[in-house]
């Protein structure tokens, strides 16, 4: 028998004849020959790019930094409107992402393979091959589940992961009823729930994250893991919700969304008392009287919280108020398309209340206004002619103004048009504000009434600060004690800590805040 192994010189003289005389290839190797050539250079050529490979900076980390690096590259995976509340504490990633980094090179594909955590969130808009292969890949690492009723992740998949692996299920979510009953017991490493439409049984008093909408669920003997609590569109008993409150110590976050109370608040009933004391914000979306008069008259609040109120009425502010009378140092007034916001915020309080716009927003914004009794204004944009100047009549206190980009133009006009008011007005801060002539107006009307302004600073965007802009900004020096000039610097409302820090709800303050990172250009003395 021939010997058709060669070596790699063989094989190298080899094709050196054959190149030589193509018309003796057929008389010099056989067609299994030039195969094993083939064969020979190139796994040769493989490993010559294996080496190659190896020596590039980023094949020269160890392997963890290498994981942690596809980690950081997991993105959070885009649920539907805010359905997780805090969707940080559940972790859904998009696995898919991950697809082109095992398609780089061998090593790469290695060592995304060998990290199970990487490929532990399973989604029904996966295709059902993705998500069986991702729950093989992810080993015995804990599982982030999100389901919803398509034809990729159905029913019996879900019933039968809660019954075979249910103990691995860290984050679930499950939407519209994808799940009939929602069988917890299986599920003892749940830490984060939310669901909708759906009958919730089993225990979850290990559960640290719960957003429920819709849903029927009895209650357990103990919360004391619980952290977040989102409850939306349900009829309560009062002492339900109580006891709700009464077993869970270390709640941080509360939210309650549509949430109605069967009968009024008795101060008289057996109802557990409650002490809430790492409670840091509280958000109620249209607020029931009967649940709230009882939340801020029988549970103990802590002295460093936020609240936010959506779509209250202006009778909701006797029970909302007593909240607000504590160290709040400045009001913060907002117009959206459909709705107004005010915040009031001190050094560990803040409390925001937003109201559709319609007839009674005027009289709305009075009752809040007439209740703070602030010195420092701040305005980000406005609704009408009516509804500014119920703003001026009603905050005569007032000492420092800030005025927002949209509200510059129509507060100074009010001003103009009101030059009695606001007599103890020393202080005003516009963001990119109109044009020099008219803040000169405003700093000769108050010169004239005999309290002239003693600091006004202009914030402007680099790209429109020229030469003659600040000549006519200097040209208030005579009417004003200090002209500032600041470039590029956005003046953000001061929040305390209690507002921004962990995780809060997507809707719990608004978006744009903007950062104090301002600089000084020029001091007009």
């Amino acid at each position: 028998m021939v010997d058709n192994h060669l070596t790699c010189s063989e094989a190298s003289s080899l094709l050196e004849k054959l190149s030589n005389s193509c018309g003796q290839w057929r008389s010099v190797a056989t067609c299994f020959q030039l195969e094993c050539i083939e064969n020979v250079l190139l796994n040769s050529l493989s490993d010559v790019r294996m080496s190659l490979n190896a020596q590039r900076p980023i094949n020269r980390l160890p392997v963890e930094v290498l994981s942690e690096i596809f980690r950081r590259i997991l993105s959070p995976f885009d649920i539907r409107g805010d359905f997780l509340v805090w969707d940080s504490l559940f972790d859904f990633r998009d696995t898919n992402v991950l697809l082109p980094l095992t398609h780089v090179c061998r090593r790469w594909r290695d060592v995304a393979l060998d990290t199970p955590t990487l490929w532990t969130t399973l989604n029904s808009y996966f295709h059902p091959g993705a998500v069986d292969e991702y729950y093989l890949r992810s080993q015995s690492a804990p599982l982030k589940v999100w389901t919803t009723p398509n034809i990729y992740f159905l029913l019996n998949n879900v019933q039968q992961l809660w019954h075979t692996d249910g103990q691995r299920i860290q984050s679930l979510a499950s939407y519209r009823g994808c799940d009939s009953d929602l069988p917890t017991s299986y599920a003892h490493g749940l830490r984060a729930l939310a669901a909708r439409d759906c009958v919730l049984q089993g225990d979850v008093s290990h559960v640290k994250v719960l957003v429920l909408r819709s849903v029927d669920w009895h209650l357990p003997g103990t919360l004391t893991n619980l952290t977040h609590l989102f409850l939306a569109n349900n009829q309560l008993h009062i002492v339900d919700l109580f006891r709700v409150l009464s077993i869970a110590p270390r709640l941080e976050d509360l939210g309650l969304s549509a949430i109605s109370a069967m009968e009024s608040f008795d101060a008289h009933e057996d109802i557990p008392a409650v002490t809430l004391q790492h409670l840091r914000r509280l958000a109620i979306h249209h607020p029931d009287r009967n649940i709230v008069s009882g939340l801020f008259s029988h549970v103990g609040l802590p002295t460093c919280l936020a609240a936010s109120f959506e779509l209250c009425e202006v009778p909701d502010l006797q029970w909302l108020v007593p909240l607000t009378q504590n160290d709040a140092q400045s009001l913060h007034i907002s117009t959206w398309e459909y709705s107004a916001s005010i915040i009031a915020a001190g050094p560990s309080k803040a409390v925001r209340f937003s109201s559709p716009k319609g007839s009674e927003m005027v009289r709305w914004i009075v009752a809040l206004l007439s209740h703070f009794q602030l010195k420092d204004l701040w305005i980000k944009s406005t609704y009408s002619d009516e509804f500014e100047e119920a703003i001026i009549e009603h905050t005569p206190w007032v000492e420092t103004l800030h005025l927002g980009p949209s509200a510059c133009v129509t507060m100074i006009g009010a001003l103009l048009d009101n030059p009695s008011c606001w007599l103890k007005l020393t202080k005003v801060v516009l963001l990119h504000p109109p044009q020099p002539t008219e803040i000169l107006d405003l700093a000769e009307s108050r010169a004239r009434l005999g309290c002239p302004l003693e600091e006004l600073e202009c914030h402007e965007r680099r790209s429109m600060i020229s030469e003659k802009y600040s000549q006519d900004l200097e040209k208030n020096r005579s009417h004003v004690g200090v002209v500032r000039l600041i470039e590029d610097g956005p003046i953000a409302l001061p929040l305390p800590d209690v507002c921004t820090d962990g995780v809060p709800s997507p809707y719990f303050w608004p978006e744009e805040w903007g950062e104090l990172n301002s600089r000084v250009i020029a001091v007009l003395m």
